[in-house]
């Protein structure tokens, strides 16, 4: 339960919240399903985004890229032990 409150409170932190603690609340909500990062990252594009390069959608990609990455490390790891 605690992991839909922290996804649903990422999906709703660009509208509430600064983007520091946006982009927080996206990786910690990352860990538990990668792709809040890439879909927080465009909906802040969407939001605020300025003509020229997406800074906020290329951070997201590499948070769901790095997610991916910690998911699998972290699956082996208890797997493995």
């Amino acid at each position: 339960m605690s992991k839909v409150i922290v996804v649903v409170l990422a999906l709703l932190a660009p509208f509430l919240f600064p983007w520091q603690l946006t982009l927080l609340l996206a990786l910690i909500a990352s860990y538990f399903v990668p792709g809040v990062a890439l879909v927080v990252g465009a909906l802040m594009e969407a939001l605020y985004g300025t003509f020229g390069i997406p800074y906020a959608l290329i951070l997201g990609v590499l948070g769901f890229i790095g997610a991916l990455f910690v998911q699998r490390f972290v699956k082996a790891r208890i797997m493995g032990a």
